[in-house]
């Protein structure tokens, strides 16, 4: 299926805005892999018309510009003949050309910024903050379990880690065994060769995440509901600390973002272990049923007979556990028989 539904008239661009940048790879022939990066970049990336497009599409999009393009001029046409209309017309707009060749990590690219435009480009993105498209080596390929639904783009600070990732949740308000069981999971699955996926939310999250943060060798990946620039986010981050978000730098925090954070680090963890949620309700709670549902586990959840949450998730099909000390073994036994981790 393509998108042919009718586009509104753009608005118009005013080209003196962007003198000065132009497309270094227009005239060459590219690698088909750099290029589906620059045009994934364009189309779903920070373009004032992304929402015009169906974003489910994108992986469509990728196969045929890695099919039939293999030069910058070619990408209009190739995404016209293959029936993806608002693509072509918004790749055609110089300015999704300028976004692309600004935020991708592409190599052997370079920009030439009119003078006019470099106080905008600070103001408006951080110099840290790349974007990450789904045919970069770095793109976590837990997510590709999410088929279509996996995010084109990512927003990312820091540097990539490589796994195996199990990620660490649960609610904000909670009481302090809460607290020191995430603290105790994130540190003794560290001292065992894993590295931890937080949402990055105040209670457990960065509850564990501080743990693992403290342990020599400890590596975090933060799935974040808002803009890497947004509200609440900080430019300096530890170093073995790395941020990814499906929002452009500078939006903010938004229920719809957060709903699609915690899918996010369901998909990318190998297992999910959660500490604390209240009974059906918040965030906690319905991510880890929405997981269960979708099979995007194992769910690890913690036997607390005092909660109920906890227990009814249980029931639902979470594998119950009664000590952070008991994770490292259960992890690493199904990871070397093939078990939890299969796909």
């Amino acid at each position: 299926m393509v998108s042919s539904h009718r586009l509104p008239i753009l608005p118009s661009i005013d080209d003196e805005q962007f003198l000065g940048v132009t497309p270094v790879i227009q005239d060459a022939r590219v690698d088909p892999e750099h290029l589906s990066r620059w045009v994934l970049g364009a189309l779903y990336g920070p373009n004032p018309y992304r929402s015009l497009l169906r974003r489910v599409l994108w992986s469509q999009v990728d196969h045929c510009i890695r099919k039939s393009a293999r030069r910058w001029q070619d990408v209009s046409e190739v995404l016209s003949n293959h029936g993806f209309f608002a693509e072509a017309m918004i790749w055609d707009r110089h300015d999704a050309h300028f976004w692309a060749e600004l935020e991708v990590s592409f190599s052997g690219s370079s920009l030439r910024l009119g003078s006019n435009l470099r106080a905008k480009v600070r103001g408006s993105f951080c110099a840290e903050s790349r974007l990450l498209t789904a045919s970069c080596p770095d793109y976590p390929m837990g997510l590709r379990r999410l088929g279509v639904g996996a995010p084109p783009v990512l927003w990312q600070r820091g540097q990539p880690h490589a796994g195996p990732w199990v990620g660490i949740v649960g609610s904000r308000e909670v009481p302090e065994a809460s607290l020191n069981f995430a603290r105790d999971a994130a540190v003794a699955l560290v001292n065992n060769g894993f590295r931890i996926v937080s949402g990055g939310a105040v209670g457990i999250d960065q509850a564990a995440a501080g743990a693992a943060l403290g342990v020599s060798g400890g590596a975090v990946l933060e799935f974040l509901p808002r803009g890497l620039d947004g509200d609440g986010c900080c430019n300096d981050i530890p170093i073995r600390l790395w941020q990814l978000s499906v929002r452009a730098p500078t939006e903010g925090f938004s229920r719809e973002a957060a709903m699609e954070r915690n899918t996010l680090t369901y998909a990318l963890a190998q297992a999910t272990v959660i500490v604390d949620a209240r009974n059906r309700k918040g965030g906690s709670w319905w991510g880890a049923v929405s997981a269960l549902q979708r099979h995007l586990g194992p769910v690890i959840v913690r036997d607390d007979p005092s909660q109920p949450g906890l227990q009814m998730l249980i029931a639902l099909g979470g594998v119950p556990i009664r000590s952070p000390e008991q994770l490292p073994e259960l992890l690493t036994k199904a990871r070397d028989l093939g078990g939890l981790f299969s796909a």
